[in-house]
Formats: structure tokens, sequence, C-alpha cells
């Protein structure tokens, strides 16, 4: 029987030798990022910003072939700078362009997402409030009147030189009242009688202060008892005059100065009612609407009575001639002034234009890509910002392919010219 022979097996497999080679290289790789690891990431971002970038510029150019000039159409955008700093189609007319390796894409895409969660709802709920239409009385707070003439007082018109008085009153039964009108009183003078002249007008003031500045008057009625007729036959005349706080006659002779107003008087008409047409009552107020213009909102309205016969100067026929009462006791009989407002629903301010965008830099941006084209749209670079110092492209290296110096505070150093 023949002896069986072993042989035993020297050497590696092929498997074997890859394995080693590919742990020889893990740990090569190691070694040499161990050694100066920040160094071996930059360079690794600076490949991938070359890659990134030429194929840019291949976008950039093909875009060119189709029409004939560099992006973006100025119908798009009139801009000039571009930075990949606006998101993924920064290029108008290009869309999904690479981004710098540093714009931490996902990162960036969380913070927008906790800035959308952190910003407060619009409040679509609160509305502002409408005040209804409101009614206010107010009663007279001072009066007053102004009388021309008296006993002697022969002459019509007496040219203004008889007596003037002018006097605020606020007195109690059985002296009521202000005085409208004109007067013609009859007096015994041996051996005949003769007719005396009188003329009146009354003041008086409301404190409308309550009123809001922007308030609408929607109504405005002046109330008041009526005393004595004495067979009136005039129109009762409603106008708004600043008297001041105190009554002063014009000169003796004239109808201008102190608060007479003229004859006839320039302050704003705010009413006219008939005479005829006004009750004589103790227990109703005569009533009659004004012109809301007259109202003063968040002031004082004061407001003066005459007569179209007086303001004229028609000579009176006999007791021509109101009373209206004018007194301080408990019944309020004062004038009121009854007025109705509303508060307008307040409107919203007028939209002003949204705020121009800043026009598009890339000054003092570190770690993008910049695209920089002419206006006329025949020349254009692309820039960006290459980490490791000693790259060959870099533009003041001899070596480089583009030598364009980049503009004063931009950080670019390495550019691809005319794609």
């Amino acid at each position: 029987m023949g002896k069986v022979r072993y042989f035993v097996k020297t050497g590696f497999t092929l498997i074997e030798l890859l394995i080693v080679i590919a742990i020889l290289g893990i740990l090569a790789a190691a070694v040499i990022i161990a050694i100066n690891p920040n160094k071996r990431l930059q360079e690794a971002r600076d490949a991938t910003r070359l890659t990134d970038t030429s194929q840019i510029s291949g976008s950039i150019a093909e875009y060119y072939v189709t029409h004939g000039t560099y992006p973006p159409d100025p119908a798009i955008s009139t801009e000039t700078e571009f930075a990949s700093d606006e998101g993924p189609n920064w290029i108008p007319g290009l869309d999904n362009l690479p981004q710098d390796p540093n714009q931490a894409g996902i990162i960036s895409t969380l913070a927008s997402l906790f800035n959308m969660k952190s910003e407060k709802p619009a409040d679509t709920t609160s509305k502002p409030q409408v005040a209804g239409e409101q009614s206010i009385t107010i009663t007279s707070s001072t009066n007053g009147k102004i009388t021309f003439g008296g006993n002697y007082s022969y002459q019509y018109p007496n040219d203004y030189l008889s007596p003037c008085t002018a006097t605020l009153t606020r007195r109690d039964w059985p002296y009521p009242g202000e005085n409208v009108g004109q007067q013609d009183v009859p007096m015994y003078v041996p051996p005949v009688w003769k007719s005396t002249y009188r003329l009146y007008r009354s003041y008086f003031t409301f404190d409308t202060s309550v009123i809001p500045p922007e308030a609408v008057i929607e109504s405005a009625s002046l109330a008041f008892f009526l005393s004595g007729p004495h067979s009136p036959n005039f129109n009762l005349l409603i106008r708004k005059f600043d008297w001041g706080d105190t009554l002063t006659c014009p000169p003796s002779g004239s109808t201008s100065g102190g608060d007479w107003d003229g004859n006839p008087p320039t302050s704003q008409l705010l009413a006219s009612a008939n005479t005829a047409g006004l009750v004589y009552s103790s227990a109703y107020r005569s009533n009659i609407n004004l012109d809301t213009t007259g109202i003063n909102k968040g002031g004082l309205t004061k407001i003066m009575l005459s007569s179209d016969r007086e303001e004229n100067n028609i000579k009176p026929e006999q007791y021509n001639m109101y009373e209206l009462v004018s007194i301080t006791d408990s019944t309020g009989s004062e004038p009121q002034l009854t007025i109705t407002y509303s508060i307008p629903d307040p409107s919203p301010p007028p939209e002003s234009p949204p705020p121009s965008p800043p026009p598009k830099s890339c000054k003092n941006k570190k770690h993008i890509f910049c695209y920089m084209v002419t206006e006329d749209r025949y020349n254009a670079i692309l820039w960006a910002q290459l980490e490791n110092e000693e790259d060959k492209r870099i533009y003041y290296k001899p070596t480089a392919t583009c030598k364009n110096t980049p503009p004063p505070d931009y950080f670019f150093n390495y550019c691809i010219n005319n794609p």
C-alpha cells in the first residue's frame, strides 16, 4: 500500500489580498485624517464645489446656446447678482441648482420649520367694536341778550344811537326769558302817544364736548318754551355764532363790533322757523331742527337767535317779539339741544405698498456660489470660495484658469468666466 502525501498550501488567496488592501486603505485614510482632519474636510468640500460649479456652468452654457444671452431673462428679473442662499432656483430660469456645501440645507430647512411654528397665527376673531347710534340732550349753560333802544327811541331806524345793553341772564320766575325780535311800544309823551322802538337778539351756549371728534352727527334740534308771543309775525333765525364768555354791545351808531354780528349778520344760518308755527305753551317745547354742521364736536356750541325783520331793518309792528323761557328752577326750562350721533366703524388704515426688496447681492457673504451677469446679458461670471488656500485654481495662482479679481468685500477666490 502506497503512502498518502499531504501538501501544505502556502500564500494568500485573491479575496484575502483584497480584504487586507481594503483594511490598509481604511487605516491609511484614518491616519491621514487624524494628522490634519480640518484640511482634509476642506479639500473634500472643495472637490464638491468644483463638481457643483461645473454643473452650474453647464446649465448656464446650455441656456446661452438656447437663448443667445445669459440668464435670467430681463422680463423675469433685472437683477445682476444672484446668491445660492436664495434657494434651489437661485438663478431665475434655471431649476434645482446646487448650493455651496457649507449651506447646510437640512439645518436651514429645520430652522425654517421651527420658525413657522413659532409665528403667531393671524387673529381672525377680534373685530373693532362699533358704537351704535346715540342721543344726548344738553341744557344751555349760559345765555343772555343784547337790547337796542328803549324810552325816547322815537325814530326808526334809530341808527343804533339809542341805548344798548348786553346782559347775561339766568332768571327765575316771574322774570323769564330772552327776547327775540322787535318792539313798537306806544308811550304817551304829552300831548301825544309816540312809538318807541326796541331790538332784541338772544344768545345761548351748549357744552357739546362730550361728542367725540370722530362722531357723525345724524341730527340736531333746539327746543325751548315760549313765555310770551306778543303778536309775533316774523321768521325766527338761529345762527352759529361764537359770542365768547361775555356779551358786548357794538360802538354807538354801528352794528359792527361787539356781539351784535352786524346787519345783516355774517354768521352761519342753522335754521329758520316762522313764528306762526311755534306753540305758546308752558307745557310744550317748540322744537326746531338745526343744520348739523353747526355742532362743535369736542367743544362748545354757541348760537344767536334773531329775526328776519330785525336783520333787514324792517319797521316793527307793535309788540312783534317772542320771549324764550330761560329759568333755573327744577323744571329745567332752559333751552335744550338734542343731538343724535354715531361712531363710524373704524376703517383699516390704507394698505401701504409693500417695500421694494433690497437688490440681490453676494457682498459680505461667505461660502456661497454667486452668479454675476451684465445688464445686457452678454457677459457673466460664476464665483465660489475654495477653503484650501493652496489650491492651484484660485484666481491669483499662476495656474488658475480664471484670473478675474473679486470685487471689494466679496470673499470669492475661484471663478468661471463666461460659462
